[in-house]
């Protein structure tokens, strides 16, 4: 997919297993770069970015930074895929549940003077990226205040995204929406009424007059939420994911969840596979779904064999067979008592 969640070109989709090496076999020599260097080039030598930060992230050792909290939420259900300036978007999936909505937010203008503008929901790799940030941000720091660089590109040269006008207007628009943002979880029958923005402590307004908030304040209860539970993914996979698209991103995050819990091995229906992801394909035929829900999902097989992280998977006509794994991107261990004193 692209950045507005259309396929880019893949491999051809087929019924297989994949499992990949845990990373103390790979340290043991078991399963090298190379060799996963090679699996990806063979099977995905069409689209370069991706190889390109697969193996980068397979070349080197996992740092802290490689590590990021998400709300666990965003591993259940997702924002949508394409900009189709929606005000409302819902989606459900089992126990958990979100309602996003478009808000309002007071913005300078290039004069500097105010003006209140309507905001629309997030879409896209861009507020998917934008939000893991902020939410890794406020869990490392225990701070409420985010910095989210000095401008848009000063912000994806952090995340190794390619810089062009086109693509950081992409990224001004889904700052600024999720700022906007009003965000109603659900979980099992409890219900949560929370804007995960407070206010936009700076901007910085670009050339061409669109506004940069670099600067935001988390509201508190929002980080009290991430705090109470919130679930690790690969940040590095997921960059090198957002080049495929927001479907892929989104099925790591499940994965990074539900191969790690899971007791026994789970057979997933399409039926519940499309409840799941297919935010975006309402109307399409089940068959042309399906192949690319495929094509996304080696995309994602392929970033966490780049990571090192065990998926062991298979598909067929009946579903998505899930195997519990060992997972080198492990849930972080931290005093679940008291909340911390999140710094202003």
């Amino acid at each position: 997919m692209d950045e507005d969640g259309t396929l880019l070109p893949a491999a051809q989709s087929a019924t297989q297993t994949y499992s990949a090496t845990p990373a103390t076999e790979a340290a043991d020599g078991a399963c090298g770069v190379d060799a996963e260097a090679s699996w990806g080039r063979q099977r995905f030598g069409g689209h370069d970015k991706f190889l390109s930060a697969i193996e980068a992230i397979a070349s080197r050792p996992q740092t802290p930074r490689d590590v990021a909290c998400i709300h666990t939420i965003w591993t259940e259900v997702s924002l949508p895929h394409q900009q189709k300036k929606l005000v409302r978007h819902e989606r459900s999936s089992g126990k958990a549940s979100i309602v996003v909505t478009g808000g309002d937010l007071n913005i300078r203008s290039q004069d500097g003077e105010a003006k209140m503008i309507q905001t629309v929901v997030p879409c896209g790799v861009a507020a998917r990226l934008l939000l893991l940030e902020i939410e890794a941000e406020v869990l490392r720091t225990q701070s409420l205040v985010v910095n989210l660089e000095s401008s848009p590109k000063a912000w994806l040269k952090k995340h190794k995204r390619s810089y062009s006008a086109t693509v950081a207007d992409r990224y001004v628009e889904a700052c600024l929406n999720l700022c906007g943002m009003h965000l109603t979880v659900g979980f099992d029958g409890a219900t949560w009424k929370i804007d995960p923005i407070e206010r936009v402590e700076e901007y910085l307004v670009r050339e061409n007059g669109r506004p940069w908030p670099r600067r935001v304040l988390v509201r508190e209860a929002y980080a009290n939420l991430l705090w109470d539970d919130s679930y690790v993914v690969h940040q590095g996979a997921q960059i090198a994911l957002s080049t495929v698209g927001s479907l892929a991103m989104d099925i790591d995050r499940w994965l990074s969840r539900r191969l790690h819990d899971l007791q026994r091995i789970e057979r997933v229906p399409w039926p519940r596979i499309q409840e799941q992801f297919g935010a975006s394909t309402t109307g399409a035929q089940e068959g042309s779904w399906r192949r690319m829900f495929v094509k996304a999902f080696e995309y994602a097989i392929a970033a966490r064999k780049g990571c090192k992280a065990s998926a062991d998977v298979d598909w067929h006509k009946g579903g998505v067979f899930l195997v519990p794994s060992p997972d080198a991107v492990k849930r972080q261990e931290r005093k679940r008592g008291a909340r911390p004193s999140w710094r202003t």
